[in-house]
């Protein structure tokens, strides 16, 4: 046909020339760069049956070929993007000069106030999300921490009415993990000094004896107030509490030394006669002392030796002698006769 110049489309993966209104190569399969178009002359000329007032003039008409089948499967995928609109979307973009998701929704562009806005909103809301979740966790905690609580108060009131050893025993255990229940000021009221007292004497009794019947007041608020954990106690009124055993008629005291130091007691063991005794058996044994020495033999604070060796001075049990080296105590042969 001389009125007809046929266009071939060449393959630019296997270079096959294949008809102009091929969209994939016959041969290979691959993807066609161009897409030939026919006007309605050509399609027309192709067909002389046709009329062209089928097709108006200035519309582009594109010509499909199923060769091999598929005309189904690819009128379904063309419903599909007609229904989906994707070119609403681009035209929105267009606008905005922002990309939109597939959904319809403005994406993040890379600069601008809207971005800083948007990365601000988003921020605030992870940081709420964390916070309520933190929140969650901290009310999950107390409301297990009361249940606790409620179990070892519930333990303690049952041990409170027994004699027995191994309760005394597993009532002490408790004590020491700090589970039970600390007095306050809101659950004592007026008498909360002499509440705390009471508690005092419970929790610190067998540890003062361990110590050797002594015990530095610092030392004792610092165990006792880990004890509490949560609820710690002021130190005026743990020092006001100690100074109320003797009041009530505890077996720990409050005592408080020339120097200033002030130690916890106990009443029984913890008499003047008891450790100047004490000190005349560890010279007798050991020879003249310093005040490390008798901290390192009875297990206690330094400042808590230099105080009953200078009892002892007083009592003219020992006297010191005063070197380079520091102070040493030897035993005082010229005591006066009583």
């Amino acid at each position: 046909d001389a009125q007809r110049v046929e266009q071939l489309q060449r393959c630019g993966v296997c270079t096959f020339d294949n008809h102009e209104s091929m969209a994939q190569c016959e041969m290979c399969g691959a993807e066609l760069m161009v897409t030939t178009t026919t006007t309605t002359e050509a399609i027309a000329a192709e067909a002389p049956g046709a009329e062209a007032a089928d097709a108006p003039k200035g519309i582009t008409v594109v010509k499909l070929s199923f060769r091999a089948g598929g005309a189904s499967g690819f009128h379904a995928s063309l419903k599909d993007a007609l229904a989906g609109q994707a070119w609403v979307a681009s035209s929105l973009a267009e606008l905005t000069d922002e990309p939109v998701a597939s959904d319809g929704r403005r994406a993040t562009s890379g600069g601008g106030i809207s971005t800083i806005l948007s990365t601000a909103h988003e921020s605030e809301r992870a940081r709420d999300e964390t916070l309520q979740s933190a929140f969650a966790d901290l009310d999950a905690l107390t409301a297990k921490a009361k249940e606790i609580v409620g179990m070892a108060e519930h333990l303690a009131t049952q041990l409170h009415g027994g004699k027995h050893a191994p309760e005394h025993a597993f009532r002490q255990y408790l004590l020491d993990l700090g589970i039970d229940s600390p007095v306050t000021r809101d659950t004592a009221g007026a008498v909360f000094h002499s509440e705390l007292a009471r508690e005092l004497c419970d929790y610190l009794e067998h540890y003062v004896a361990q110590c050797g019947g002594s015990v530095a007041l610092v030392d004792a608020y610092c165990l006792y107030n880990r004890a509490r954990e949560f609820s710690p106690v002021f130190p005026s009124d743990f020092a006001q509490a100690c100074r109320k055993f003797a009041d009530l008629d505890l077996p720990l005291r409050l005592r408080e030394y020339p120097s200033g130091l002030l130690v916890l007691e106990d009443a029984a063991s913890a008499d003047d006669a008891l450790v100047l005794a004490r000190v005349d058996s560890y010279i007798a044994s050991f020879g003249p002392l310093t005040a490390s020495d008798l901290a390192a033999i009875e297990d206690c604070p330094l400042a808590l030796a230099e105080e009953r060796l200078w009892l002892a001075e007083r009592h003219a049990r020992v006297c010191r002698d005063e070197a380079v080296e520091g102070v040493r105590f030897y035993e005082n042969r010229f005591r006066p006769v009583q």
